[in-house]
């Protein structure tokens, strides 16, 4: 099934909440520092948490409040040093999100497997909200989503649909 059909199989209409959800992994020695770096910048996360954020058609807020997710960043004022035009913005946000993840905990999540006392893994994921209307006309607009899993409701709970 591909990605459209799957999209136009989504139960709901174009004002459906949905919950966007991405998630990666990475694989080392947690007992270094550099650890939770190494996973920020080794996995596709902020990546594709950048991309989603410049399609304007999702519309993002944060699951947990109205916020938007590009508000995190400008309020921190990691969004100051950027000059309209002078650079892709999308990449702009994923290097801002890597060099400041710790202090972005709004838009990453960061969780720590241990295996044994030094090896384990570091999931690394996302979590923004939009509508089912915003998602359709943002695919169109060229967002992919493939590696996303969606969340919506339906009865009696709400139904995932990965892509």
């Amino acid at each position: 099934m591909t990605i459209e059909d799957k999209l136009a199989n989504v139960p709901g209409d174009e004002s459906t909440d949905v919950v966007l959800q991405f998630e990666d992994e990475y694989h080392g020695r947690h007992y270094t520092d550099e650890f939770q770096e190494w996973g920020v910048t080794s996995t596709e996360t902020v990546d594709k948490l950048a991309e989603a954020m410049v399609f304007k058609e999702l519309d993002l807020k944060l699951p947990w409040s109205k916020r938007e997710p590009i508000n995190v960043l400008r309020d921190a004022g990691f969004l100051d040093e950027y000059e309209r035009g002078s650079e892709s913005f999308e990449g702009f946000l994923a290097e801002k999100i890597r060099e400041n993840y710790w202090e972005l905990d709004e838009l990453l999540d960061l969780t720590t497997e241990q295996w044994d006392y030094k090896n384990g893994a570091l999931f690394v994921s996302t979590e923004l909200k939009t509508t089912l209307g915003g998602l359709r006309q943002a695919h169109q607009s060229g967002f992919d989503l493939s590696g996303w899993t969606i969340r919506v409701p339906s009865s009696p709970g709400e139904l995932d649909v990965q892509f």
